[in-house]
């Protein structure tokens, strides 16, 4: 829906729900309840990958010292062929912070500490800034747990603006 309104945002008409929202909204919670049910998102084929997936990331969190929670939210929680997919690494404000710190003093004054200062700046940090150990990166480490699909993972303070479901 918000990226449907794009052109009511800019000024350039009224605000109308896209064509079909009503049945894309009730397939979406009806998929949701689905994956809900069987205890793993869409995107894994079963709940063993799905585990061995959460293993794969809670452990490249362990050897970088992040002590966050992923969990799997986005289009893999509504859709039966998400397009990727997304975690959140759900933190406490302190270790956000000091996080945010220590990848601050390890990014440098480059091109990588001007984008980690922005995302520091909007409460999310995507782990391709996860300073100084970003190659490979949270995501790509457990992008080997998925079959074909990309995975995106971000710290997100427990309770923020982004810390929004659904998860699992």
């Amino acid at each position: 829906m918000y990226k449907a309104q794009k052109a009511s945002r800019k000024e350039k008409g009224p605000l109308a729900p896209p064509e079909g929202v009503g049945s894309r909204v009730d397939e979406a919670m009806t998929n949701l309840g689905e994956a809900r049910a069987r205890g793993y998102p869409f995107g894994f084929k079963d709940k063993a990958q799905y585990e061995g997936f959460l293993d794969t990331m809670k452990k490249s969190l362990d050897k970088r010292g992040i002590k966050g929670e992923p969990r799997v939210q986005g289009s893999a929680m509504h859709s039966k062929k998400p397009g990727d997919i997304d975690v959140e690494i759900q933190v406490d404000q302190a270790e956000f912070d000091r996080l945010a710190d220590q990848f601050r003093e390890k990014a440098g004054a480059g091109r990588g500490g001007r984008e980690l200062e922005t995302h520091i700046k909007n409460g999310k940090i995507p782990s391709s800034h996860f300073f100084p150990d970003h190659f490979p990166s949270v995501a790509a480490e457990a992008q080997g747990a998925v079959d074909g699909l990309s995975v995106q993972a971000t710290l997100i303070v427990k309770g923020s603006d982004f810390d929004v479901g659904p998860f699992l």
